[in-house]
């Protein structure tokens, strides 16, 4: 399914209450400014956000395909594919798989069962808290994560993940 199936379910997010998660973001989430919330949020690169007000639990795999905001947890039985638009998770995200082209920012842990891979040097993975997958593959992706707990990982981006990992590793 594509999430902008679900748009009849959401809320449209004001500049305001875009506004106000970025402030959020900045209390909640320390001195480091995510760029996410900078670059998306603030300056509405993307309009209108959609909104979901709590958990949102799918029991299918998905195309994220809308600027997509999620105030609580984000749990997809299959797998997640992003393609379309920026999506930002306030809670814990978990998904079978994932595949992104586009921006994900999640503030707690982002939780793959299997592959995770990244790709297109425009956009950025964010996650605030533990990044957990059985493969992760960044392919030209600035990823970045709070603790890392993969079991094989492979990057093609300068800024290697790899030598992350073996900081959080060693």
């Amino acid at each position: 399914m594509k999430l902008s199936e679900l748009i009849p379910c959401l809320s449209v997010a004001s500049p305001s209450f875009c506004k106000e998660l970025s402030t959020k973001a900045l209390t909640e989430l320390g001195a480091r400014r995510s760029k996410m919330s900078r670059d998306f949020m603030e300056e509405q690169v993307y309009h209108p956000w959609y909104w979901h007000e709590g958990d949102l639990w799918l029991n299918e795999d998905v195309a994220t395909d809308i600027p997509l905001i999620v105030t609580g947890d984000l749990i997809i039985s299959g797998i997640c594919v992003d393609y379309g638009g920026p999506l930002l998770v306030l809670g814990t995200m978990r998904c079978e798989h994932m595949v992104s082209e586009w921006s994900i920012c999640v503030w707690r842990d982002l939780i793959c069962g299997g592959l995770c891979y990244q790709y297109y040097n425009d956009h950025v993975l964010e996650v605030h808290g533990a990044l957990s997958a059985r493969v992760f593959i960044s392919d030209e992706k600035h990823v970045e994560a709070k603790e890392w707990k993969v079991d094989i990982d492979y990057t093609s981006y300068e800024n290697s993940t790899s030598e992350q990992l073996a900081t959080y590793r060693a």
